[in-house]
């Protein structure tokens, strides 16, 4: 590996020292390569240390520039005691609406919720009655303003129950990661958040100001334990909500076979701090938030995705499965015969910055928005 770009110790900061990390990211092909790169790194600056600036890039600043600001301070309140995520929902003849990927983008998810009618002009008010709304996870990384999504479907969701419906974010490959500890994709602003919030929290530091104390405090606030780790931890994995299955990257029968609710325990024990690690149906690369079988590959024939679909939905007895990760350049699209809708389109500006869709599903009806 060739020395990083930018001196970590020099008053530069991070502008310098986060061209190094954005290397990293790209030319390292694994995670354990990319923290054993990151850990050599940050080491280097020991005859001095990285500022890190209190504002984001100037490459981000117009997403900054026309998101609303959100207080985050009060996201991590002690959680209660998790009785764990649900597996299977009643649906109970209501509408769902499916938001994908979101990493990060403020203001493009505020925009996909009010394609669903879900939220008011301001942004803060639920207004879909009834309506189920389920994201299918990564909330985390390739953006900026983490913490104030997670804050903003925190206030929905009570809002919504009050009116009957209900609002579900779930774990995808990016949440794993981040509890992991595997920070490739955060953004210089994301670890700036975190580090006023750790200072919210335990009091404002000097080291709070360098790429090291910002990425340790990131580590504290999301390892197994941790009040936002517990709170993750209520999150389902896989999700039935009626006869439509939800899950981030998909569902393979030997997810069935392992257990769906299995799935969902062990997640939520391992981000509690009850396990040392998540099941290898989950971390492993054909795992339910990793694996890319219904993302674009073959869909028909034998060896084909869509007969795998067929007998998993059989199974569980359900119509259809709604998966993100994969991003989809054409947009939300279905395959299978209408049994599989693929809802990431890359809205994020972290991604493609695409324009956001969500899908609307009322009984057997699903259409884009």
């Amino acid at each position: 590996m060739p020395p990083l770009p930018g001196n970590p110790g020099s008053s530069a900061g991070l502008n310098a020292f986060g061209n190094g990390f954005m290397w990293l990211r790209r030319n390292t092909p694994t995670r354990k390569a990319f923290v054993r790169g990151l850990s050599l790194a940050t080491a280097g600056a020991a005859g001095g240390v990285a500022t890190l600036m209190l504002s984001p890039s100037s490459a981000r600043a117009d997403a900054v520039a026309t998101t609303p600001k959100v207080e985050v301070k009060k996201l991590t309140k002690a959680a209660k005691e998790s009785s764990g995520p649900p597996t299977v929902v009643d649906l109970k003849g209501r509408r769902i609406i499916a938001l994908g990927d979101v990493h990060g983008d403020l203001l493009q998810t505020l925009r996909a919720l009010k394609l669903g009618g879900l939220i008011d002009e301001s942004g803060s008010k639920w207004t879909g009655g009834n309506t189920v709304l389920v994201q299918v996870g990564d909330i985390l990384d390739r953006g900026d303003h983490e913490l104030a999504i997670m804050r903003l479907f925190k206030r929905l969701a009570k809002q919504a129950e009050k009116e009957g419906g209900a609002v579900y974010t779930m774990n995808g490959n990016h949440e794993i990661m981040n509890i992991e500890g595997d920070f490739r994709y955060v953004t210089p602003g994301a670890l700036t958040s975190f580090a006023k919030l750790y200072a919210s929290k335990h009091g404002d530091k000097p080291q709070l100001q360098t790429f090291q104390g910002a990425t340790q405090a990131r580590r504290e606030l999301l390892k197994p334990g941790s009040d936002l780790a517990k709170q993750m931890a209520k999150q389902a994995t896989v999700l039935q909500v009626g006869d439509t299955l939800f899950a981030h990257a998909g569902v393979l029968p030997e997810h069935v076979d392992f257990g769906l609710d299995k799935i969902n325990e062990r997640v939520s024990g391992w981000m509690e701090g009850k396990y040392a690690h998540p099941p290898n149906q989950v971390k492993d690369e054909s795992g339910v938030v990793w694996n890319r079988t219904y993302g674009g590959g073959p869909m028909y024939g034998p060896n084909g995705a869509c007969p795998r679909l067929n007998e998993v939905l059989k199974s569980l007895n359900a119509k259809r499965m709604v998966i993100g990760h994969t991003p989809q350049e054409s947009g939300a699209n279905a395959e299978c015969l209408g049994k599989l809708w693929r809802i990431d389109v890359g809205q994020s500006r972290g991604i493609m910055g695409a324009k956001p869709q969500v899908i609307e599903i009322v009984g057997d009806n699903v259409k884009v928005l």
